[in-house]
């Protein structure tokens, strides 16, 4: 378990990462967050399940929403969980925020880390009142920043994906294409707190790149991949349930 100051510093990640759909942290920059299946098993049998963040823009986000919300559900019912619904976690966090006068340091303009647990403590209870669960799930997509070096192949999060031409590609090569720099990238990841605000868990996996070097990917072919969904799912999640 990471110490509270690193704790709370991925809590003000996750609170910054639902006002800002155009950040990009690269790769081996992410803060994420290990928890033992056991453990988790131990203190958890019923799960609140927050609507899917989708921070990239695009046309019918929500059914996008559905989809992973739709996977994430899944992948726990079949370990044996109870996984109760609850909405969209973002308008009641956006709520509080604004009764509270916001959570902004008005010297640094950063986010402080005190007013943002209020803010999380405040919204977790209003949950906890409604259903008490034992956890909350805040499933996001989010853009990450992902470094190819001299090749033709982006791998970050447990997947990968030929950044070659997609002409290219129809003949089933990829290695005609040599890059070296950053992509940006669609990432799934899961953050769990417990009632009290504390991440208890995140983890990503990898969804597909946004943009080759010669240009960004159509957004009517983003979450096109039925596979690659559910594997992005089960990577950023089958850690936490032991599944892999």
């Amino acid at each position: 378990m990471l110490g509270l100051r690193q704790l709370l510093s991925v809590l003000v990640l996750v609170y910054t990462a639902a006002a800002c759909s155009t950040s990009s942290v690269v790769v081996s920059d992410l803060n994420l967050v290990p928890m033992e299946p056991e453990e988790f098993r131990t203190r958890t049998r019923t799960i609140a399940l927050a609507t899917t963040r989708v921070m990239v823009d695009m046309p019918d986000k929500g059914s996008v929403k559905a989809e992973f919300d739709s996977l994430v559900e899944a992948r726990f019912r079949a370990e044996g969980f109870s996984v109760v619904r609850v909405g969209e976690f973002d308008e009641t966090v956006e709520r509080i925020t604004e009764e509270m006068g916001g959570v902004f340091d008005p010297k640094t303009g950063e986010p402080d880390s005190v007013k943002v647990r209020m803010v999380y403590q405040q919204a977790l209870g209003e949950i906890r009142d409604e259903i008490d669960p034992d956890v909350v799930i805040i499933p996001t997509i989010e853009v990450v920043a992902v470094r190819v070096d001299n090749t033709a192949k982006a791998e970050w999060l447990g997947a990968s994906e030929c950044i070659d031409p997609p002409l290219v590609q129809i003949f089933g090569s990829c290695g005609t294409t040599k890059y070296s720099g950053t992509l940006p990238a669609l990432s799934f990841f899961v953050t769990v707190f417990d009632m009290d605000a504390v991440v208890l868990f995140r983890n990503g996996g990898g969804l597909q790149i946004l943009e080759r070097p010669g240009g960004r990917i159509p957004r009517d072919e983003l979450f096109d991949d039925k596979d690659r969904n559910t594997d992005a799912v089960g990577i950023a999640v089958d850690p936490l349930v032991g599944a892999r």
